[in-house]
């Protein structure tokens, strides 16, 4: 639950960041330029770090939840099994946001 609070923050700075500051005319935005601008600061950099992990952490642990409460997973090894999948999209998921957002810190 805490992630998912964590989560809802962060997609309300995102949109407010990326969208809402230029609500009059999004046509001349240069959204990737934007997003440059905002991760050259050490701190947005950190809080996209928090809220991307805080995403992805929300979602693996929520399918492994999700498949738990529906009774998909019933045996004890099928729990493990879920769960180490779970870890495995969580550490993937992982390392493809923080390539992500190490993209916005290169220049074209």
């Amino acid at each position: 639950r805490a992630t998912g609070v964590v989560v809802f923050v962060f997609l309300f700075f995102h949109l407010w960041t990326g969208r809402l500051v230029q609500i009059r005319d999004h046509s001349s935005v240069d959204l990737f330029r934007l997003m440059q601008a905002l991760l050259a600061s050490p701190w947005i950099a950190a809080l996209y770090g928090v809220g991307v992990f805080a995403a992805i952490l929300h979602l693996s642990t929520g399918v492994w939840t999700f498949a738990d409460a529906w009774g998909l997973l019933r045996s004890r090894g099928a729990r493990t099994a879920a769960a180490a999948a779970a870890a495995a999209v969580f550490a993937i998921l992982s390392v493809w946001g923080v390539v992500a957002l190490g993209g916005f810190a290169l220049k074209p």
